[in-house]
């Protein structure tokens, strides 16, 4: 089975932005449709994500999401790629703490997703996410 990976682009005080690739069989199983079904699926994808991936502020307060970008894109397995970023709500602690993510993997058991930071031109490993384990601290 193929993985996801989550790739934090950009952190700051202000902003949080991720890119994800998450694989087209494995999004389908967890949203319960046929791994060949062709339905726009751009609706329903962003409201699975803003339920299944977060960031959230050192006082626990979650930063407001924004689908950025999708697109499917061809490889070792069709994946959805997509940008996500986030901002502090008013009030809100600037420091982001934590990532949470259970995309994909709170369906299906065996899924992980690996975590980068990007620095230059280089990924640097955060981690790997999988159930149980769900959060992780932002650099």
């Amino acid at each position: 089975m193929p993985n996801s990976t989550v790739v934090v682009e950009q952190v700051s005080a202000q902003s949080v932005r991720l890119a994800l690739a998450i694989p087209l069989s494995e999004l389908a199983a967890a949203l319960g449709r046929p791994a060949d079904s062709q339905a726009d699926i751009s609706a329903e994808l962003s409201r699975y994500l803003n339920q299944h991936v977060s960031v959230v502020s050192a006082d626990g307060l979650p930063w407001l999401a924004k689908l950025e970008d999708m697109a499917s894109a061809d490889g070792e397995h069709l994946v959805m790629v997509i940008v996500l970023s986030f901002t502090p709500p008013p009030g809100a602690s600037s420091s982001p703490a934590r990532l949470r993510y259970d995309a994909i993997n709170h369906q299906v058991a065996s899924h992980y997703a690996l975590v980068y930071h990007r620095v230059g031109g280089k990924l640097v490993p955060l981690g790997r996410l999988q159930s149980p384990a769900t959060t992780l601290t932002l650099p």
